[in-house]
């Protein structure tokens, strides 16, 4: 057989070649597809993993170590804030930041008067989400505010200490428990 022959059916060497590279070409164009959707979902992944809903690379090293605290699990997010303050709700609100060295003092001896007051008091951490220190006039952290009604009626500015002491969040919980909702 001559070798035009060979090649008008298909044989030929160059014609194997192309298509060896061809099949090349698309298995290593199938893997970067495949792996492109594996990171994507990790990344996701990571996204939703965490109280904040943002990956954690994308938070301070602080605040990462927080995400398993058990002191720090009833995070609330400026979304829903907003919205109970749009909404008119009555309730507490605990602002602290993750790198305030009062705040993590203060937070495991404020959660067991929080659960002997029987309130929900909710956690904002202005580290994440530093624009709440104007939005919502936040001098010092820590700061738990009661809200009647959305308007901020009554606020404990600091961390323990001689003023603000075990009776004093006690008595701001009593006084302001019963508008407040969970």
């Amino acid at each position: 057989m001559s070798k035009k022959a060979s090649a008008s059916r298909g044989g030929g060497p160059k014609q194997k070649n192309v298509s060896r590279k061809l099949i090349l070409y698309f298995t290593v164009f199938a893997v970067l597809i495949v792996a492109l959707v594996v990171v994507n979902q990790q990344a996701n992944k990571a996204s939703s993993d965490n109280v904040y809903g943002i990956p954690t690379s994308q938070l301070s090293p602080q605040t990462v170590d927080l995400l398993d605290d058990p002191n720090y699990q009833n995070i609330i997010l400026p979304d829903e804030l907003d919205r109970k303050i749009a909404d008119k709700e009555s309730f507490f609100l605990y602002y602290f930041s993750s790198t305030c060295p009062y705040c993590m003092q203060t937070t495991p001896l404020l959660n067991p008067i929080i659960e002997d007051a029987g309130v929900n008091v909710p956690q904002f951490n202005l580290d994440v989400y530093n624009d709440g220190f104007g939005k919502y006039n936040i001098v010092y952290t820590p700061t738990l505010i009661y809200y009647e009604n959305g308007v901020e009626k009554e606020r404990i500015e600091g961390g323990f200490g001689a003023e603000n002491n075990e009776a004093k969040f006690a008595d701001f919980f009593a006084r302001n428990k019963g508008a407040a909702q969970s």
